[in-house]
């Protein structure tokens, strides 16, 4: 008797739509870790969006020094991907192949861990493209997404989504040499170092 095998639902691909306006988007996704974080254009402008994905994914959506919680749901086929935006139509997206849209890469990509004692208090994944940041982490071990915009040189700020939807803002410094990064907004600052490329 063949036995059935059934794939998990994945938001990593690429997926893309037009806006109420008639504006074109494209996102591409990466997953790790019950986080995700996607990237690309809406209206040949560069957006980021990350988040934790339970059920439904939920998150912030970074444009520009704009950012908004949204919430994204993906179909059971996996196919078509909705995402809500407080007082915005819903923006239907579809699965389509074609390359990953990325974002040119800026100073603030890498991977960073943070430990206090012995015990990792951070693992961060971040993407800097163009000035806007989308990440995905574990905090204190639970998933999170990372979006953010660059303020100034080797300064940062934005916000951390958390499974459950709540958001934290923060502010990171990046060293002089890139080595370290300096996060504030978790009550006292937290030094992650850098581990490698993202």
């Amino acid at each position: 008797m063949p036995s059935l095998v059934v794939q998990p639902q994945t938001l990593a691909g690429r997926f893309a739509g037009v806006t109420a306006a008639g504006e074109a988007v494209v996102l591409s996704f990466s997953e790790a870790q019950e986080s995700f974080r996607g990237e690309g254009t809406l209206a040949g402008e560069p957006l980021v969006v990350a988040g934790a994905a339970g059920w439904r994914g939920v998150g912030s959506l970074q444009r520009g020094a704009e950012a908004e919680v949204v919430s994204l749901t993906l179909s059971a086929d996996g196919e078509t991907l909705a995402v809500e935006r407080l007082g915005q139509p819903v923006l239907v997206l579809q699965r389509e192949a074609g390359p990953a849209t990325t974002l040119s890469s800026g100073p603030f990509s890498g991977r960073f861990r943070a430990v206090k004692g012995r015990a990792p208090l951070a693992e961060v994944t971040l993407v800097d493209g163009g000035g806007l940041l989308s990440g995905l982490a574990i905090l204190t071990g639970d998933p999170v997404g990372i979006t953010g915009r660059v303020t100034a040189p080797r300064r940062a700020q934005g916000f951390v989504t958390f499974l459950d939807g709540s958001q934290t803002s923060f502010r990171a410094e990046l060293s002089g040499d890139g080595k370290s990064l300096v996060v504030e907004g978790f009550g006292e600052p937290i030094v992650l170092l850098r581990r490698g490329a993202p």
